[in-house]
């Protein structure tokens, strides 16, 4: 993750200064529809081979790929060749996500610790939102956009390093010899023996399993949704956040790395704040909460243009994705079986990629047309009222699907 946030830093910068804003955009719409379509289709991985395996593989893949990025930088060689092999370092991440968001529910003993589990998941990723800006915005001072490829490849090896010390649990289930022995004979009295020849499964079958799984679920439906509008918020970002520093603000390179940080900051913040929180037993409705602060911030920065304001903004907006990424994947890890969560959160990734190229490109759209401040205002207002007419079916979640296990014999008993 810091890694990542380093790369990004430097890859928008990289673009923008060989295209600007217009090619800013393209290029992130470009990498996003690719990871849409891909995701999906990858994370049959995750629930057909090794998840710890496929995580080492995606580390080392793609430091090979982000050391071929920065050779071609230090040789001022070709933009484009950094652009494609940039959308290839995505694609292979596709992989490691949800290997690693289906592995974490087999290591954790109960619901609670699960929840714990994605809080600390979520403050790691709100260290690197913090420390992977800085050490962008630092190096692109101190050195240039290849520098950063070369930090980010070498955390690519550090994950992999991380990745070969988890050791997977065994379950060990005791029978009597009596629950075998008429196991065995229910088996043989009732199933029915198939002499067929066994049908040759593909590696990538069953990729459409995780979006048959959240479209026939309501309460999937309706959170996927609202992931789905936060992650538009975060595909503008991609296109806002420079805008803002460079353009809006008339900061320097390093400041989109400090407006990246204060992100970090926030997201540290909401780590904890999502951890209370969760003691509540509301984790649909602080879901909602978080996708409108990754919308509301917005308008501070379209009325205030100040740097204060951007900062404040961006820290509000960490708080809010610490939320929505802890919430998010526990409710889903909670509500899916484990033999097809993969491909769900696969489906779950790949919607939330077509959000951000959605986000990238209305961004893109709106800043030609409205504005970058008008822009800020349609986003920030649009998505603040979608959470408020969602509210109802997130208190249903709550009350039915996240509720406790035997709550309804508890229901059932007249003195409760």
């Amino acid at each position: 993750v810091i890694g990542d946030w380093a790369f990004s830093v430097a890859f928008s910068i990289y673009v923008y200064q060989n295209g600007g804003a217009t090619a800013l955009g393209v290029i992130s719409i470009v990498r996003y529809l690719t990871m849409a379509v891909l995701a999906s289709i990858l994370s049959v991985l995750a629930d057909k081979v090794d998840r710890r395996r496929l995580m080492i593989a995606a580390d080392v893949i793609r430091a090979v790929l982000v050391v071929a990025c920065a050779a071609i930088v230090v040789a001022d060689g070709p933009a484009v060749a950094v652009y494609v092999l940039a959308v290839l370092v995505g694609v292979v991440g596709l992989t490691f996500r949800p290997a690693q968001a289906a592995l974490l529910p087999s290591l954790a003993r109960n619901p609670s610790e699960l929840t714990a589990a994605n809080v600390a998941s979520s403050t790691i990723n709100s260290v690197g939102f913090f420390v992977g800006p800085m050490i962008g915005g630092l190096l692109l001072a101190v050195a240039d956009v290849g520098a950063v490829f070369v930090f980010d490849a070498l955390t690519f090896v550090w994950s992999a390093v991380m990745v070969l010390g988890v050791r997977p649990t065994t379950v060990v289930v005791e029978t009597t010899n009596d629950i075998e022995t008429f196991t065995e004979l229910d088996t043989e009295l009732d199933t029915p023996v198939d002499d067929s020849e066994p049908k040759q499964v593909g590696m990538f079958d069953g990729a459409a399993d995780g979006y048959r799984v959240i479209l026939g679920d309501r309460d999937l439906r309706l959170i996927v949704a609202l992931y789905v509008a936060q992650t538009i918020v975060a595909g503008c970002s991609a296109v806002y956040g420079v805008t803002i520093a460079l353009d809006l603000l008339k900061m320097s390179e390093s400041g989109v790395g400090v407006l990246n940080a204060a992100l970090g900051v926030g997201g540290l913040i909401g780590s904890v704040a999502a951890l209370v929180l969760a003691q509540r037993g509301k984790l649909s409705r602080d879901f909602g909460i978080g996708v409108a602060m990754w919308a509301a911030p917005l308008l501070l920065v379209a009325a205030f243009a100040s740097i204060p304001a951007a900062l404040v903004a961006m820290v509000l907006i960490g708080i809010g994705n610490s939320i929505v990424d802890v919430n998010a994947e526990t409710i889903v890890q909670r509500l899916v079986p484990d033999e097809v969560l993969g491909r769900v959160f696969g489906a779950l990734d790949s919607a939330a990629i077509g959000g951000m190229a959605l986000g990238a490109a209305i961004m893109s759209l709106m800043i030609a047309t409205v504005g970058l401040r008008g822009g800020l205002v349609i986003i920030g207002v649009g998505v603040t009222v979608l959470v408020l007419l969602a509210i109802p079916g997130l208190v249903r979640v709550d009350k039915t699907a996240l509720a406790p296990e035997g709550l309804d014999l508890l229901r059932g008993v007249p003195m409760l």
